[in-house]
C-alpha cells in the first residue's frame, strides 16, 4: 500500500551527513536520500514477507490474494463448491501472460497456486504489477501483486 511503501523509504533512508533517517524527519534534508538497496533488502527480511493481500474485485464470495514467497507468488483462494476453476496471469497492458489452469476441478475450501513467475513459453517475466484473475463458476476475483526479480 502507499503507506507501507512510504514507511519503508523513511525508515530506510539516509540523511545528507550520511547518517540513517530510522523514520525520522530532518528540517534540512527531509526524511533524507532514498536507499533503494537498502528499502530492498528490507523487503527480503522475512518478518516483512507476511501475506499482504489487495483485492481488486471480489463477486458471489470468491475471493483471490496474493503473497510473496521463495519460490514465486502465492494466490490463495475459498471456493464455495467444488467446480472447474480457470486462473490466468496478466501484465499491466492486459495480456495474458501465463494461464496456471484452465478447466481442472478442484473440491470446494482453501486452495493455494504458485506462479513461479514465468510465462507460457517457460521465460522469466520482467519485475513489475501484474494481476491474477480467478473464475470458477458463476464466480470471478482479481488482485494485483509485484513480481521483483
Amino acid at each position: 500500500s502507499p503507506s507501507e511503501l512510504m514507511d519503508v523509504m523513511t525508515r530506510t533512508a539516509v540523511h545528507g551527513n550520511g547518517n540513517g533517517g530510522g523514520g525520522k524527519y530532518d528540517t534540512a534534508y527531509g526524511w533524507g536520500r532514498i536507499d533503494a538497496w537498502a528499502a530492498l533488502r528490507h523487503l527480503d527480511d522475512p518478518v516483512s514477507k507476511a501475506p499482504v493481500a489487495t483485492i481488486v474485485d471480489s463477486a458471489g464470495g470468491l475471493m483471490l490474494t496474493a503473497a510473496r514467497i521463495d519460490a514465486g507468488n502465492l494466490l490463495r483462494f475459498n471456493l464455495s463448491r467444488t467446480g472447474s476453476i480457470q486462473l490466468k496471469i496478466y501484465d499491466v497492458a492486459g495480456q495474458c501472460v501465463r494461464t496456471l489452469v484452465s478447466g481442472v476441478t478442484m473440491t470446494s475450501g482453501p486452495q493455494e497456486l504458485v506462479w513461479d513467475g514465468r510465462d507460457d513459453r517457460g521465460r522469466r517475466s520482467t519485475s513489475g504489477v501484474y494481476f491474477a484473475r480467478v473464475t470458477a463458476a458463476d464466480q470471478a476475483a482479481a488482485c494485483k501483486f509485484l513480481l521483483m526479480r
